[in-house]
């Protein structure tokens, strides 16, 4: 699903030079999409009983979504509604609890 979307389009110039044309929400490069994997039966049991031996996935998972918004993306802290929270309490806004356990809930299953 989404391949023709993502894959980059080229349109032909009066000189007969070809340029490519990406917009700023597909990845031009398929093979970096991680949306687009398919994975192998052993690699989803893998993933699956990997997953299953963690003490505390949900917290795991709300752990990383902060260090996102903090480290590499800090300008998704106002879209959240985090900008004054402090890090240890930012799993407990709503917006942004609420991401962290629906992201959690998509995994498990």
């Amino acid at each position: 699903m989404g391949t023709s979307l993502c894959a980059p389009r080229q349109l032909d110039n009066n000189n007969n030079k070809s340029r490519i044309i990406t917009s700023s929400s597909c990845l031009s490069n398929e093979q970096s999409n991680p949306f687009e994997t398919s994975f192998s039966k052993k690699e989803r049991s893998c993933l699956r009983t990997t997953f299953q031996r963690l003490s505390d996935p949900k917290e795991i998972i709300g752990q990383i979504f902060v260090d996102i918004v903090n480290d590499v993306c800090p300008e998704f802290k106002r879209i959240f509604g985090v900008e004054r929270a402090p890090k240890a309490a930012m799993l407990k806004m709503p917006k942004l609890g609420g991401h962290a356990s629906r992201m959690a809930d998509f995994i498990e299953q």
